[in-house]
């Protein structure tokens, strides 16, 4: 079975252009996808923005129940799909990330089988989360924590062109790591612009 394309992205602060980029891309190799638009209700100053993307852990435990036989790929609302991502049609791995240098797990591409211990990475790290929420990247390398304690996760680390960053800017954050390549999802560093609004 295809794996379903998930993300969310918070209402009001103008991450709804980049969820529509992100379904746009998605169309256009016709890929199947949930992207749901998600309020932040009450939520106001420097904690909203951590608050928001502390949330992508949850919303994953919502897709893999809400699609229990089904592969998912959490993409970040500021994804865009370059080329087909033709990886994920046969990855057999619980979990699959791109590490960065090879030190650091990037979240902003996922892949997740539906397997028991994938849904148990999501839990612990949902735990993780809770306990450990502050800090640059804290729902980043709280996952990345998880997934390091793990020994029973089959994992497969991704090619940087499935976690592309280029925030656009003349600042190719990839091609400055590994050298010029053609990024397959490429994630356009959308807080840098967005996460004071």
């Amino acid at each position: 079975m295809p794996p379903l394309y998930v993300s969310y992205y918070t209402i009001g602060n103008g991450y709804e252009l980049e969820a529509e980029g992100l379904r746009r891309t998605l169309d256009a190799f016709r890929l199947p996808y949930q992207v749901v638009g998600i309020p932040i209700d009450g939520l106001r100053g420097p904690r909203t923005w951590q608050r928001a993307i502390g949330y992508k852990a949850e919303f994953i435990r919502e897709m893999q129940h809400a699609f229990p036989d089904r592969p998912l790929v959490w993409l970040d609302a500021d994804a865009r799909i370059a080329q087909r991502p033709r990886l994920f049609d046969w990855a057999t791995c619980d979990l699959a990330a791109h590490w960065y240098r090879t030190k650091e797990l990037l979240s902003g591409t996922l892949y997740l089988a539906p397997s028991k211990a994938s849904r148990s990475v999501v839990e612990a790290w949902i735990r993780r989360n809770c306990e450990r929420p502050d800090g640059r990247c804290a729902d980043q390398r709280n996952l990345m924590d998880v997934v390091r304690s793990r020994r029973d996760l089959s994992i497969l680390n991704l090619p940087p062109e499935y976690a592309w960053i280029d925030a656009g800017s003349g600042s190719d954050l990839s091609a400055r790591a590994y050298g010029p390549r053609y990024p397959i999802i490429v994630h356009r560093q959308a807080s840098r612009r967005l996460k004071r609004r």
